[in-house]
Formats: structure tokens, C-alpha cells, sequence
């Protein structure tokens, strides 16, 4: 069986994170309330849907998890193309198992403390090694930042990740951990107990056994990733980790399972590659092997040689220092899905009508700029990239219409249809 696991709880006290304004709040900071977020989970109820009866549905949480017999449902797996052929997998829980995640992180971590005056973080995840978890939608942007900083200080970098992080989690530590950290009477412990159990719903795995098992899911291992708490346990998880490699005074930032060093010379990169492997190694995790080819994802860049972190180069100016750009081979890449619009059957199979095209083209634009921030290429590829848009928008509109007809287009149309005049 692979349903959560759960046991009858030995806390008596009712649930303390379960007032009403907090689900509230965290319904409407969530991207589910915004229209942003997953698809339907295992239940089949929509955020949508779940929006339309809000006020009975928050009613009826907060009564499971005052009275202690909340129970998250199985995840819904969802399998999505990577463009190379492959694909990853999503697993998603229901939108009220999200909200309730949402709002024990929020009380975990993200709570603003009026007595302190600092926000909460109650297992210690905000370190200076880890920028995957920082309360902050900017953490993203701030971990590549400090990069380029540390980078023109100490410009011989190492560069790995961990292997299959997400699934390779031992359940029964993370639970250990969780139990040491958290007082042994808090009612949050047989919540996160449940979430770190949660799985794919058993009928799912039976039908996609083969496909799941190829994406590296093994029952009752590891943490599933599409849950709102799977980045903050995770993160708590490597919380030794970072401990041991700030007292070794290593120059080494993390983002989830993406780690990079900055040292002086070779020598330390190979010394800080031989530490995290030891580290690790005591968490049952592990890096791929040093590859001195750069082929590998163990390697170790030099100073002259650009360094790929977060899907953005630190790269050497010709007149000193570093700068961040956007690597021309991820330009190459996001220019030829666009293409793929000029085909009408194409955008059909995505679900896509020419409005949707058009819009869809306008959110990349605002992702890219808030993703490549401060990029020393960013203007540039945005302006490619809005002139692509439209002349992708242009070439579906005339395999419709004919191109004497777009051609007969008046500069108030061809703006209407989001061409250029």
C-alpha cells in the first residue's frame, strides 16, 4: 500500500496553528487563490472549485485540525516533458493537503514574530550556505548574486549536485530530525510525519509503476517533490550539512541540491570536493564523480572559464571582475521552443487559441526578466525575443488566413493582433 501512513496520534493537545486568519492569510498569498497554481490533485477538486465554497472549506480544515483528525490524501502524479526527450515528474496533493502545507511552513518559518521582531524559523534553514529557503520570493536572484560576488573574490569554482536528492531522503531520519528539533509534544509532528509519508496514490503506481520507477521514485523512500513543504524539509534535512561546511569555513553556497564552491586554487576545490562527499556520505547522499572533462556535473572551473550556476554563467570580463549572463546555448534553446507556435496544429495539441499564444509569449517575456535579472545579455535577448514573438505570431496568422490577407492588415489591426505596425 502506498497511502499515508498514519497511526493514531499520542498528542493529546489540540492543534495550535489552526485559527482562522492564518488559513486565510495563506490561502491568499498562495498561488492557488491567484489562479497560479497546480492542477487538480487527487480528489479532483480545482482550485477554482475550491474557491467557489472558500469560507466552508477553510471552516471545515480548521475544524480536522483542531480536533487532530486532519489526514492528507495521496498525490496525484503528473509527468512533464523536459525538452530533451526525458521527463520529470510533479507530484501533486489535493489544494486543501496545499494549503495546510502552506500554512505549517508559514508557522515553521515564515510567521513574522511581533515579540522578536524577526521572522520565525524554527528549524534553522536560514544560514548563509542555503538560499533555497529565505522567506523570500528573491532568494533565486540573491543565491546567484552572492555567487558573482564570492566568485570575483575567490574565482576557482567547484561545481556539483546532489544525486537525486528529493528521492534519496531516508524518511525515518527526517522524521528523527524533525522530532529533535520540535518540542516531542507539538501537534505539528504527526502532521509533517504524514507529509513526509504522503505518496502517490496506490491505483496511480499500479498503472505508471514502470514510468514512476524511471524517474528514480522508490516506495517509501525519499520526498516527493510538488508538495509545498518537500523545499523546507528538504532544507532541514541538509541542515547538518550546511553546519559542518560554514566550521570548515568552506566558500560554498546551496540552493536545494545545486552546490558551488569558490576557492583560491585547484587544490582547494579538490580538498572542498573530497569534504562535502564525506558529509553527504553520512546522510546516505552523494555527488557524481570529478569529471575533469567538464562533462560530468562534478567539475571544477578554472578562472578564465565561465561557471554555470542556477542556469546563469559567471563569466570573466576582458577587463577584470565577473558579470552574469544568460548562456548562449539556453538562448539557442528558448528560441527554438518558441518556434514550435508556427505550427498550428502544435499550439492545438497545447490547448492553445491565438489569444493564448500571444499572452503566453508576453508571461515569458516577464519571466526572463525576473529570472536573468541583472544579466549583462538581458536587454538584448529580449529584444530578439519580442521580435521572434512576432514574427512567430505573424507566420501562424497567415498558415491561417493567407498572407494576402495579413498583408492588407491596417497598422490598428496588426497592433489589435499584437503584430508590429
Amino acid at each position: 500500500m502506498l497511502e499515508p501512513r498514519v497511526e493514531k496520534s499520542p498528542y493529546a493537545a489540540p492543534l495550535r496553528y489552526s485559527q482562522l486568519k492564518d488559513l486565510k492569510f495563506v490561502w491568499e498569498e498562495s498561488p492557488d487563490s491567484k489562479g497560479s497554481g497546480k492542477k487538480a490533485g487527487h480528489d479532483r477538486v480545482s482550485a477554482t472549485t475550491f474557491k467557489e465554497n472558500l469560507s466552508t472549506n477553510l471552516d471545515r480544515i480548521r475544524a480536522d485540525l483542531k480536533n487532530r483528525s486532519y489526514k492528507f490524501q495521496p498525490l496525484k502524479a503528473f509527468f512533464i516533458e523536459k525538452g530533451n526527450g526525458k521527463e520529470r515528474v510533479i507530484c501533486v496533493p489535493t489544494v486543501r493537503d496545499r494549503l495546510v502545507q502552506r500554512l505549517i511552513a508559514y508557522h515553521l518559518i515564515k510567521k513574522f514574530d511581533p515579540k522578536k521582531g524577526t521572522q520565525i524559523d524554527k528549524f534553522g534553514v536560514c544560514n548563509s550556505v542555503s538560499f533555497g529557503i529565505r522567506g523570500s520570493e528573491d532568494s533565486y536572484i540573491a543565491a546567484i548574486d552572492e555567487a558573482l560576488k564570492r566568485r570575483s573574490e575567490h574565482p576557482w569554482v567547484l561545481k556539483t549536485d546532489i544525486k537525486a536528492f528529493f528521492d534519496a531522503i531516508t524518511r525515518e531520519t527526517l522524521i528523527a530530525k524533525i522530532k529533535s528539533k520540535l518540542d516531542k509534544k507539538s501537534s505539528l509532528i504527526p502532521l509533517l510525519e504524514q507529509v513526509v509519508h504522503c505518496e502517490v496514490n496506490s491505483k496511480q503506481w499500479h498503472l505508471e509503476r514502470v514510468r514512476l520507477q524511471a524517474q528514480g521514485l522508490k516506495q517509501d523512500l525519499g520526498l516527493r517533490q510538488g508538495m509545498p513543504l518537500s523545499p523546507l524539509l528538504s532544507n532541514f534535512f541538509l541542515g547538518e550539512f550546511d553546519l559542518a561546511v560554514s566550521k570548515a569555513k568552506l566558500n560554498i553556497i546551496r540552493y536545494a541540491d545545486d552546490i558551488i564552491v569558490f576557492c583560491d586554487n585547484e587544490q582547494e576545490c579538490k580538498a572542498a570536493e573530497k569534504l562535502i562527499k564525506e558529509l553527504l556520505d553520512k546522510l546516505h547522499l552523494e555527488i557524481p564523480e570529478l569529471q575533469s572533462d567538464n562533462k560530468g556535473k562534478t567539475f571544477i572551473v578554472s578562472p578564465n572559464e565561465a561557471a554555470l550556476f542556477l542556469g546563469v554563467e559567471l563569466k570573466k570580463k576582458k577587463t577584470g571582475g565577473y558579470v552574469k549572463a544568460i548562456p548562449q546555448n539556453s538562448i539557442n534553446k528558448l528560441f527554438e521552443k518558441q518556434n514550435r507556435y508556427k505550427d498550428l496544429d502544435f499550439c492545438l495539441e497545447k490547448g492553445f487559441g491565438f489569444p493564448d499564444v500571444v499572452s503566453h509569449f508576453k508571461r515569458k517575456v516577464e519571466g526572463y526578466q525576473a529570472s536573468y535579472k541583472g544579466t549583462e545579455n538581458l536587454d538584448s535577448f529580449v529584444t530578439d525575443y519580442k521580435k521572434q514573438s512576432e514574427a512567430v505570431v505573424e507566420h501562424l496568422l497567415t498558415s491561417i488566413l493567407g498572407g494576402k490577407v495579413v498583408a492588407s492588415l491596417d497598422a490598428k489591426k496588426r497592433n489589435f493582433l499584437g503584430l508590429s505596425a
